[in-house]
């Protein structure tokens, strides 16, 4: 048997999940038995990786050379009614951007930040995607 020696690198974002580390506020409403807060770096493309039954992701637009992104996703959970999805989009103070859900999400449509503005969208899983239950006007 051959030993494998490849270097192991922890994902930041599922490290956060799982040990209730979120690099925003620790779970919903402050409640780490709601699912970490993770925020991964702003980019024309993000890929988002829920792992626990109530995953939150806080994307914060801060990057005026990216512009826009758009949102995928890269794990599932295991079975269909397993998960709760939710991303809070921050807006910075400069232009809007707008924010596509791409694979893995069944969305209503973009998201048009407003300036200095948040907007939150969840999601629940069916089995094969992630789909929009609901989502919030911009709010401070």
């Amino acid at each position: 048997m051959a030993i494998n020696n490849t270097p192991f690198t922890f994902d930041p974002d599922i490290v956060a999940q799982l040990t209730g580390t979120g690099k925003a506020n620790p779970g919903f409403n402050g409640n780490p038995a709601l699912g970490a807060g993770v925020t991964p770096v702003y980019a024309a493309s993000i890929e988002l990786a829920p792992l626990l039954q109530k995953s939150r992701f806080i994307i914060i637009v801060t990057n005026s050379t990216v512009g826009n992104a758009t949102l995928t996703c890269a794990l599932t959970p295991p079975s269909p009614g397993a998960g709760d999805l939710v991303i809070q989009i921050n807006n910075d103070a400069g232009a809007a951007r707008t924010i596509t859900f791409g694979t893995g999400f069944r969305s209503t449509g973009t998201v048009v930040g407003t300036a200095s503005k948040a907007i939150l969208v969840s999601f629940y899983w069916d089995g094969l995607t992630w789909n929009e239950t609901g989502r919030s006007s911009a709010a401070v």
